[in-house]
């Protein structure tokens, strides 16, 4: 997966617009698709979990393809931008597969 996120146009906060890669340089980063609405649980409860900080961002409909996502699938980028985790689309173990990916990541 040791690919860097590409460059996409992200809308922060409804309006102001950001590059994803000027969003990928402190803390991890979950861009997940316009219909992933469970990912905003699942990384309240895995950053909780590791004490790390985790941001999130939706995607505007049709920009998964870019991170090679369906539109209920995620993406985390670690914070030198690299691709850690892809799931193609959310499922009932989505919440699993994110902490297993930050153990393998953190290796704790």
């Amino acid at each position: 997966m040791s690919t860097r996120v590409p460059h996409i146009w992200i809308k922060k906060f409804a309006e102001k617009v950001s590059s994803s890669l000027d969003l990928c340089n402190r803390n991890f980063v979950l861009f997940h698709g316009s219909k992933g609405t469970s990912w905003n649980s699942v990384v309240s409860s895995v950053s909780q979990h590791h004490n790390l900080k985790i941001d999130v961002y939706k995607l505007d409909a049709g920009k998964e393809s870019a991170l090679e996502i369906e539109s209920s699938g995620a993406v985390l980028i670690r914070p030198d931008g690299y691709v850690a985790l892809r799931v193609m689309k959310a499922n009932h173990n989505s919440e699993h597969q994110l902490l297993q990916g930050l153990k393998q990541i953190l290796h704790a």
